[in-house]
């Protein structure tokens, strides 16, 4: 009896370290999470000037144009062709404590923000800066960073963002520089169609930043044959009912085929991005219509290729298209307005 119970005894200790084997978390599946604290935002440095050399690009081509070695400062860039307007007397104080990128940055409030604001992000309103792994982006935010450190900044939200970031959407000024209109000018950020109450002046400080050469349009600009041909913004009927009824034409002027794999499209918010199949080689003086829609949707424009974007992508109102290389760089630009 006594050997039975001491069998019994065993077999439950195995069978109940088994049991705790089985529910840890290698063995369904789900990985084990820790939450580590916050990382303290990075101190602003004191205002210098910044050097605007573009630093290389994850997956960037050694043959890449040669970088710039301009430098910009915040008297460049604050005091050109363009004065910049005076801020609102209801504009808000704060500070910037930590910066995103060249478009985006915490701020610490020293006015108190009306009470439905609570979240301390702005974005700053009428420009688009590259992302940090883009052409240009480190560079944009060390733009943004040298017009801001060390400045008591003035903030007029202009509305709270939508879409689940929540930042506040502004014009922000650091002294008596609008900094969208100083990040543009800059070449540091490309303008949006939809600028807000200074975007008329922030569109003319792209024309003059692009003629002039300045940041991204020297550092991330191809030499290549190929153009955007056409842009088709507004479908026949609604948009969201004939999504291949809005497309692009890419034309290739050049006399010798160009293999387009980790080529793409993107609107100027870079929210909506195209990349061309691997493999497709676009023909000498050929062109290839790439719709807005999915193969399966109705296909009345003889459509080549398909972007399958699930919604529209080209603003009726206005917009501009960016055919990019494989390398990020820009090969041609298509705006237009209504």
């Amino acid at each position: 009896m006594k050997r039975k119970l001491f069998v019994f005894a065993v077999a439950l200790a195995a069978a109940t370290a088994f049991l705790l084997w089985a529910r840890q978390p290698w063995n369904d599946g789900r990985v084990e999470t820790t939450t580590d604290a916050p990382a303290a935002a990075p101190t602003l440095a004191p205002a210098t000037s910044v050097p605007v050399t573009p630093t290389a690009e994850p997956g960037a081509s050694p043959t890449a144009p040669p970088a710039s070695t301009s430098t910009v400062t915040p008297t460049d860039v604050g005091t050109g062709t363009l004065p910049s307007p005076t801020p609102p007397p209801a504009a808000l104080r704060a500070t910037a404590s930590r910066l995103a990128d060249g478009d985006s940055f915490d701020v610490e409030w020293i006015d108190a923000p009306p009470a439905d604001i609570t979240r301390a992000e702005v974005r700053l309103l009428g420009l688009n800066a590259p992302e940090a792994e883009a052409c240009f982006g480190s560079n944009a935010r060390l733009v943004l960073q040298d017009l801001i450190a060390g400045q008591q900044i003035l903030v007029e939200i202009v509305e709270t963002e939508d879409g689940g970031f929540g930042r506040q959407i502004s014009n922000v000024w650091a002294g008596d520089v609008l900094l969208n209109l100083a990040m543009v000018e800059a070449g540091a950020a490309l303008a949006l169609s939809d600028g807000g109450p200074h975007g008329a002046l922030i569109a003319q400080a792209q024309t003059e930043a692009k003629a002039a050469g300045r940041g991204l349009w020297t550092a991330c600009d191809a030499d290549a044959d190929l153009v955007i041909l056409d842009l088709r913004p507004d479908a026949r009927g609604r948009d969201d009912f004939n999504p291949n009824g809005e497309w692009i034409e890419i034309a290739n002027l050049g006399a010798t085929p160009v293999d387009m794999t980790g080529w793409g499209i993107r609107d100027e918010s870079t929210r909506h991005r195209y990349e061309f199949p691997d493999g497709f080689v676009l023909a000498a003086d050929d062109f290839v219509r790439i719709g807005s829609g999915c193969e399966w949707d109705d296909n009345d424009e003889n459509v080549d290729l398909f972007w399958c974007a699930f919604d529209p992508v080209w603003n009726n109102s206005g917009d501009t298209a960016f055919l990019v290389d494989a390398n990020g760089l820009f090969v041609d630009e298509w705006s237009y307005s209504e």
